[in-house]
């Protein structure tokens, strides 16, 4: 990494990966492979480098073809979740 993002660029990757892994990620700074990166789940896929173009393409052209509205409303609610998630860390309850 070469740095770190003492807030949400911590909490996220444990939240995928769990904390130990996450842990594992920031302080060792490993490379990880595509193939490593989707079975942490970090990422959806992974494509051979002369695949990737074409496979991008294909996606947005997918997403593309859905209602704009349901995208947008989708994203929003995902970006609510997250935005609520940092603003109320579980040190800050009041209960």
């Amino acid at each position: 990494m070469g740095s770190v993002d003492p807030g949400y660029g911590t909490a996220f990757p444990a939240r995928v990966v769990g904390e130990k892994k996450a842990r594992e990620i920031w302080y060792l700074n490993k490379r990880y492979s595509g193939q490593e990166a989707v079975a942490m789940g970090l990422a959806n896929i992974c494509v051979p480098p002369e695949e990737l173009d074409a496979t991008v393409q294909e996606w947005a052209e997918t997403i593309c073809e859905r209602s704009p509205t349901a995208i947008a409303i989708a994203k929003r609610s995902f970006n609510m979740d997250t935005a609520h998630r940092r603003a109320s860390p579980a040190w800050a309850c009041t209960r």
